[in-house]
């Protein structure tokens, strides 16, 4: 209804104040879409007593063309916003998030195992050649991203074990 209901928390306000002005990825056509459950509103609202206690859980969906995918990622990135799959997305619309990790199998020498794929990291002109402080942090995470992996995959093929009658959870040998 185009009113005004509320206001963002600072950092998250000022990054996507700059996706709304075209802060760097240009006039891509980016629509953002806030979606928050009615009965949630309701019930946060009436119970508040003062204004802050009206703190509410507002999802924000992105809408626009694949090809300022990247770009908006990265703006987000630099914020510490990060893109999740939408729990009420509009219809026909596919989904696509250039936060998401591809993960794909491949053989090392020690069998099989799982490489992890990050996206380049991009420097501020856009090249990914160019040198950016990020590609050391970039690398470790990838390489972090591999180990933890690898040691989910060790863990499939272990024996399950009963454990004693009040233990909730299967025990591993």
């Amino acid at each position: 209804e185009a009113t005004d209901f509320g206001y963002l928390r600072s950092g998250t306000g000022k990054t996507l104040g700059e996706l709304l002005r075209g802060g760097g990825v240009g006039d891509d056509g980016l629509e953002f879409e806030p979606i928050a459950q009615t009965t949630a509103l309701r019930d946060t609202i009436g119970r508040a007593k003062k204004p802050v206690e009206a703190m509410v859980k507002v999802d924000i969906n992105v809408y626009g063309p694949r090809a300022a995918a990247a770009k908006v990622g990265g703006k987000l990135s630099d914020g510490k916003l990060w893109l999740q799959k939408p729990d009420h997305a509009r219809a026909g619309f596919p989904y696509e998030n250039p936060h998401v990790l591809a993960v794909r199998k491949s053989e090392h020498a020690s069998g099989d195992a799982t490489m992890t794929t990050v996206r380049q990291v991009r420097g501020d002109d856009g090249d990914p050649s160019s040198p950016s402080g990020r590609q050391p942090r970039e690398e470790r995470l990838r390489l972090m991203m591999m180990e933890v992996y690898d040691s989910i995959q060790k863990k499939r093929h272990l024996r399950r074990e009963d454990g004693v009658q009040g233990l909730k959870h299967e025990l591993q040998e």
